[in-house]
């Protein structure tokens, strides 16, 4: 007769696997938080991340060219912050070039 499994011998929780995936992925890209508050919103963006990470690579498995995704430095930022932090408008972009700015880069004719 088995006995019933106690703590100790159960699985983790997705919401635990994730948990311990986030605080290595801390500990690997040396992020630290002002406090609680900032930690658990930065975990529930690392989840949401994760979560789109995993359903797309499941996408992309099916595919033969398909890229996959993985966890990064940039895991902990929404999209929104990203955008606002890495990306420039476009039409910042275009005008610069347009009034011969940023000469030094070559464009295509």
């Amino acid at each position: 007769m088995g006995f019933p499994p106690n703590e100790s011998s159960a699985s983790p929780s997705k919401g635990e696997q994730d948990l311990e995936m986030f605080q290595q992925w801390t500990a690997e890209h040396g992020r630290i938080y002002p406090n609680s508050e900032e930690s658990n919103t930065r975990f529930q963006i690392f989840q949401r991340n994760l979560k789109y990470i995993t359903e797309t690579n499941a996408k992309r498995s099916k595919s033969p060219s398909g890229y996959r995704l993985d966890l990064n430095k940039f895991a902990g930022m929404s999209p929104e912050e990203f955008t606002q932090t890495y990306l420039r408008p476009l039409k910042q972009s275009l005008r610069r070039v347009k009034n011969g700015e940023g000469a030094e880069k070559k464009h295509p004719p």
